[in-house]
């Protein structure tokens, strides 16, 4: 195992909600700015010298019609300057609402990672996502884990990112994608 492959499984297999409880003075910032000092010191650098480049904003939604029911997902991804760069909504079969909202996450996750950004900012109108991928709730459902491990997974391939929960009225234009795929497909 390189020194990559350690920080980013000790990175994983943190228990933030933890760590954050133990240390009321301690953000998810914190922790983040902690590893790539760690990086840093370790001489880590980025493979891909467009990690570099400036950071990318994420809009995901999953719309399910039925809980299970026929589903599909909604992205919507933003430069740096507020320029739609991708726009897009795909149906994925049957699942739940939840399982909607983790299969947005990775498809927006696999358009963002097409254009390399330094920082991913990721807003959800799941407070269920947000919250069990920045660990403050624990993932009991065995399906939503494997889909967080696959998110996981993903996200070790950006130099940063954060997740912020917004209301439903934020994240309209992804919500419309979803339920335009969904409404296309019937």
């Amino acid at each position: 195992m390189d020194k990559r492959d350690l920080l980013n499984s000790i990175r994983e297999n943190l228990n933030l909600n933890a760590l954050l409880k133990s240390n009321p003075g301690l953000s998810n910032k914190d922790v983040e700015e902690f590893f790539q000092k760690i990086q840093k010191s370790l001489s880590i650098t980025d493979d891909n010298p467009k990690n570099k480049t400036t950071g990318l904003t994420l809009h995901i939604d999953g719309a399910a019609r039925g809980n299970p029911g026929p589903a599909a997902v909604g992205c919507v991804l933003t430069g740096s300057n507020g320029e739609v760069i991708e726009k897009k909504g795909k149906v994925i079969g049957k699942a739940t609402n939840n399982v909607a909202e983790y299969q947005a996450l990775l498809y927006g996750l696999d358009l963002a990672l097409d254009y390399s950004p330094g920082h991913l900012e990721i807003f959800s109108d799941s407070e269920l996502l947000v919250k069990q991928m920045t660990g403050i709730y624990k993932t009991k459902n065995s399906k939503l884990a494997e889909l967080k491990q696959q998110s996981m997974k993903k996200l070790q391939k950006f130099s940063n990112y954060s997740f912020t929960a917004i209301p439903r009225e934020k994240n309209v234009t992804a919500d419309f994608l979803a339920n335009e795929a969904l409404d296309n497909a019937q």
